[in-house]
């Protein structure tokens, strides 16, 4: 599994032992609550390391930790699931936990650092996600990024209330 190293950050795999108390508060938050599908499951240090012993026994997922190079501290995640080998697509979802590294231009610079790894080492060409109309923010800095709104085939949900987005590498 990758170690990748950003500008200002360490990425690398989630182990159950990354499971703290810290990091599950995250998932408690009111805005991840209604962004996170596995936040509403998540609901001690168990739940959390059982998922993160799911994520990296799966072969079509890369979960990674999203740690500050200076300091070591874990404050946030990026996943990439399902990877498609075939199809050459991934869909990426992407949590900034700690609050004080939100709006900080993180989320670029990970997205970035990652997608080259993925690209080189899973031959991947498209990334893809499902982000909430609502949260400017967050489709302010895809588009930072580089992903555009689109249509795609590989997020199923039909509703008003989310938007899919593409980024071809």
């Amino acid at each position: 599994m990758p170690e990748i190293l950003s500008e200002r950050f360490l990425l690398r795999r989630l182990v159950p032992e990354d499971a703290t108390e810290r990091y599950l508060s995250w998932l408690k938050e009111e805005n991840v609550l209604k962004h996170i599908f596995t936040a509403k499951q998540t609901n001690s240090i168990n739940d959390l390391k059982r998922y993160i012993k799911s994520r990296s026994e799966k072969s079509d997922s890369v979960f990674l930790g999203i740690f500050e190079r200076n300091t070591g501290i874990h404050i946030g995640n990026i996943k990439y699931e399902p990877i498609d080998i075939k199809k050459k697509y991934a869909i990426v979802g992407i949590l900034i936990g700690e609050i004080d590294y939100r709006s900080k231009g993180v989320t670029p610079e990970v997205l970035k650092a990652s997608a080259e790894w993925i690209k080189a080492n899973k031959g991947i060409t498209q990334i893809i996600l499902g982000v909430a109309k609502d949260n400017e923010a967050a489709i302010r800095s895809y588009k930072k990024t580089g992903f555009r709104v689109d249509e795609t085939p590989y997020i199923t949900y039909n509703d008003d209330l989310n938007i899919k987005m593409i980024w071809d590498l």
